[in-house]
């Protein structure tokens, strides 16, 4: 028989390892993080994004992409619901309704491109993952562009900040994508 001592010993041996072991594995993948997000054009972005998700401690470079991927397209799909429920807003002119429209279509088409680039991610098709994340970056700019191109509007605010989002967010992407060709 053992004694209840020694049971006690092994025990609390046991869980020190196991705690030592998941910390130190977290601080590596912190590391990994860190490593990975500087080598994109916007590092703090990069992180935040990567932190905002559970299971970024448990990634990968490939699965620290997916995160922000997803981020990316979730991002898309917010704005063009929230410019659907705004066309319908009222008092809005009717060109205003065609230009929303239009840019809720745009970014529903930034959100595909997304899971795209995340479905070819997971296939290590890392050049056509970049091309649908080019194709993603684009859709958001087209509204822009078609915004200021139309007299008598004006571009919001409130989607300046989303076309920046989305651009910048496909950079760091790029980024991610770039130290995954290195490997």
């Amino acid at each position: 028989m053992v004694p209840a001592s020694s049971f006690l010993l092994l025990f609390l041996s046991s869980l020190t390892y196991l705690l030592l072991h998941h910390f130190s594995l977290v601080a590596s993948d912190q590391d990994l993080i860190l490593k990975t997000c500087q080598s994109t054009q916007y590092p703090e972005l990069c992180i935040s994004t990567i932190n905002s998700d559970p299971l970024s401690n448990t990634s990968t470079t490939k699965g620290l992409a997916e995160i922000v991927i997803q981020k990316a397209e979730e991002s898309a799909s917010a704005t063009s619901l929230y410019l659907l429920n705004l066309q319908f807003k009222n008092g809005v002119s009717p060109v205003f309704q065609r230009m929303v429209r239009l840019c809720s279509e745009m970014y529903a088409n930034a959100s595909k491109a997304f899971d795209e680039s995340r479905k070819a991610l997971r296939i290590y098709q890392y050049n056509l993952a970049r091309l649908e994340v080019n194709a993603a970056k684009l859709y958001p700019k087209d509204c822009g562009d078609a915004f200021r191109g139309t007299t008598g509007l004006t571009y919001p605010a409130m989607l300046v900040k989303r076309e920046e989002l989305v651009e910048h967010l496909c950079d760091v992407i790029s980024g991610i994508l770039n130290v995954l060709f290195r490997f």
